[in-house]
């Protein structure tokens, strides 16, 4: 050990051996860095908001120290007084990683626009992080950071938006508002469900009643329910092929071509020309069918 951490775990201390060694292995820079932040914090951590565990502290500083692009230059001191109350250091990191998300985040690749104008945007996530995003400070369970199941679930079962007013500088219950159809629902004529922030069901008239637009409203609803029938309509096309090819699949053309090769040296020519003018259709007709774009 270096006499650098000797001198450090003596003037910082007391630490047992178990405690000094995850306290300096958990420095991630190479040339111990934030060793002495680690054990500064840990020995007043009654005093410093510190996490109760090591791994939670470590984690703050690997959190951190990935993140320094993202973090303003003069936060980049981890031996700032700032830091000595580590829920600083919490903050710091959340603004960054969010500065983070924002900086790689490709709009295209994780939802798909419907509407967008300068009051509102309506949209479906394609992905649990298109999820995260635009359902941010909601408490909806398809925007909830460890349940990306749910997210999942919703999104194979039905149709999901987001209406998503811009105006708001203040987030109120429709400020953001989810709007889900089950796949099993009748597309223009099914009831759709309509969660707040909260998470809670309401109705058109909460809406309206908490600012929005009875016109925009209409457009919204009959923009989601055209979007979800033509979801539908791919989902009856995807079931049906998936059948037939199933179907197709489950068929034994080794024994089909047994069973031809016996009539072959049968004597029922009408039998066989028939069968031979289908099969020769079937296969014109396989010809025809386009695979992809």
């Amino acid at each position: 050990m270096s006499k650098k951490l000797d001198n450090l775990r003596n003037k910082l201390g007391p630490f047992t051996e178990s405690t000094f060694k995850k306290l300096v292995e958990g420095d991630p820079s190479t040339n111990h860095k934030y060793v002495e932040y680690l054990l500064r914090s840990w020995s007043q951590k009654k005093i410093n908001n510190c996490p109760s565990t090591i791994p939670e502290l470590v984690g703050y500083i690997h959190a951190f120290d990935a993140l320094l692009p993202y973090i303003e230059i003069e936060d980049r001191d981890i031996y700032s007084k700032k830091y000595y109350d580590i829920s600083n250091l919490e903050k710091v990191i959340i603004t960054a990683d969010e500065k983070k998300e924002e900086s790689t985040f490709n709009r295209e690749e994780h939802c798909e626009v419907y509407i967008e104008n300068d009051n509102y945007i309506l949209l479906s996530p394609k992905t649990h992080r298109g999820s995260l995003k635009y359902g941010a400070n909601t408490k909806w369970c398809t925007s909830s950071k460890n349940n990306p199941e749910t997210f999942d679930r919703y999104v194979k079962t039905g149709l999901l938006c987001y209406l998503i007013n811009k105006t708001d500088s203040v987030l109120t219950p429709v400020s953001k508002v989810a709007i889900y159809s089950d796949i099993k629902t009748q597309p223009y004529s099914g009831d759709l469900v309509i969660y707040d922030t909260r998470d809670n069901h309401i109705n058109e008239l909460t809406m309206i009643n908490g600012g929005w637009d009875e016109d925009e409203i209409f457009k919204v609803f009959m923009t989601f329910r055209r979007v979800f029938y033509e979801k539908r309509k791919y989902k009856d096309s995807k079931d049906y092929v998936g059948k037939f090819i199933s179907t197709m699949d489950s068929l034994d053309f080794d024994k089909f071509n047994e069973h031809i090769r016996m009539l072959n040296n049968g004597q029922d020519i009408v039998f066989i020309s028939s069968i031979t003018n289908k099969f020769k259709g079937i296969k014109e007709k396989i010809k025809q069918i386009s695979y992809g774009h």
